[in-house]
């Protein structure tokens, strides 16, 4: 999983090995978890999310094909994430719907995604499809286990102003009496 605050770690541990995945792109056979590894590095950059999108989709492809090998720890739905926020990050209108249904699969089988990649996620909609973004939002108060991955993340994007269902999950969030005053407070 990219993470959030060892991000830079993340990354140059990828950028060693990435010789070895590109030259693994040049051979003949599977070369699916090479493009798997280097689009979620350029996920993790924030870089060239064409790019990521066109490696992780045969990627994703392969695992689907596979089935369970590939879900028995949530690679799959993962994977399937990455690749949503690869095409919401294109900003293009063509990739929307792709990048939406994918998001549903992926959280449908329970996943949940990371609070600062959900941000990612529903930012990148909300510049292209307001709407995308806002049916992304509810379907994660709605579908996904209420926590900070998923609130903290609504409410440090512009997609819950203009939501009913996330207003409502909002103030149930904030009176939480398990979490930490100032937490609830902000």
């Amino acid at each position: 999983v990219i993470p959030e605050k060892d991000l830079n770690s993340f990354i140059a541990k990828l950028e060693q090995i990435r010789p070895q995945l590109e030259h693994a792109l040049e051979e003949t056979g599977h070369r699916g978890h090479a493009q798997y590894c280097l689009g979620v590095l350029l996920v993790a950059n924030q870089r060239e999310p064409i790019k990521a999108a066109d490696l992780l989709e045969p990627s994703v492809s392969y695992m689907l094909m596979r089935g369970n090998a590939y879900d028995s720890r949530g690679l799959l739905s993962l994977s399937q994430f990455y690749l949503a926020l690869s095409l919401a990050e294109t900003l293009s209108p063509g990739h929307v719907s792709r990048s939406e249904d994918l998001f549903t699969k992926a959280t449908e089988s329970g996943f949940v995604p990371p609070a600062h990649l959900l941000k990612r996620f529903l930012e990148a909609l909300l510049l292209t499809s307001a709407d995308a973004a806002g049916a992304a939002a509810e379907m994660a108060v709605q579908k996904l286990k209420i926590g900070k991955a998923v609130l903290d993340s609504l409410v440090d994007s512009d997609v819950a102003s203009d939501s009913e269902p996330v207003l409502e999950a909002l103030p149930q969030w904030a009176c939480n009496d398990t979490r930490p005053a100032n937490q609830r407070f902000r």
